[in-house]
């Protein structure tokens, strides 16, 4: 299972997802697993939704 780290503008690690997912790789790429992730991180109100467009992503594991 890949994880997802997202961090704010700062590089401040905010939350990591770990991403349950079948065909990561062929059918679901990175991005996909980033809109996931901007969307869970907003809906766990971590972050507003304008704040949301300054984070960054990176796929760990």
């Amino acid at each position: 299972m890949p994880y997802v780290e997202v961090r704010d503008a700062t590089g401040t690690l905010i939350h990591t997802y770990e991403m349950v997912v079948g065909e990561y790789g062929t059918l679901v790429t990175d991005e996909d697993l980033f809109e996931v992730a901007k969307q869970n991180v907003i809906e766990d109100e971590l972050v507003s939704p304008d704040q949301a467009d300054k984070l960054s992503f990176r796929v760990t594991g």
